[in-house]
């Protein structure tokens, strides 16, 4: 065999694996942006606007995977529609998105709300079934009227309640209410 030749099978070994590497590398698909956990009990919640800082993704989740198709933002001093029939002024900062099935919403309380008033606050209306839930803020409830699922709780001195209805709206709070405090978290 001649040096030509040993040396073009040099080139050849050494070539191909170094193309098949090359050609077979693709590259890592980029990792998901990790949510970040909120330990619901104890998370610092701001009493200002929020809705804003709502992440998409977790209003389609609380939606039942739907897009919203009315929002609406409300701060205390305004005058909103609290019912399909009443309008009133709010004394909270707060949202709402309607889908084509469900509806979420969340709010905070405007002024400061004592430990003490959180107690009476922390009620499951007459009729609603209380939800067996781990603490949402201290004090704080959770309760299951018809297909429309309520917690509210006391984080430091701003009470925050958020809800969701439509079919489905128990297995949905827990997520819903971790990403209103995540936002309202600043």
């Amino acid at each position: 065999m001649s040096k030509l030749h040993t040396l073009g099978w040099a080139v050849v070994l050494t070539a191909l694996p170094v193309s098949l590497g090359l050609a077979v590398h693709t590259p890592a698909a980029p990792e998901p942006e990790a949510v970040i956990p909120v330990d619901l009990a104890t998370v610092a919640v701001q009493r200002a606007p929020f809705c804003d800082a709502v992440d998409a993704t977790e209003i389609s989740a609380a939606l039942g995977g739907s897009d919203p198709q009315t929002v609406a933002t409300w701060e205390p001093g305004q005058v909103t529609q609290v019912t399909p029939d009443v309008d009133d002024v709010v004394n909270e900062f707060g949202c709402r998105w309607v889908g084509t099935k469900s509806a979420a919403a969340a709010w905070i309380y405007g002024p400061p709300v004592s430990p003490s008033t959180a107690r009476r606050m922390s009620v499951v209306p007459q009729g609603c079934v209380p939800i067996d839930w781990q603490a949402f803020g201290a004090p704080s409830t959770a309760y299951l009227c018809g297909k429309r699922a309520v917690a509210s709780g006391l984080f430091g001195d701003a009470w925050v309640t958020c809800a969701i209805s439509g079919q489905g709206a128990k297995g949905r709070l827990k997520d819903w209410c971790r990403a209103a405090a995540r936002a309202a978290s600043g």
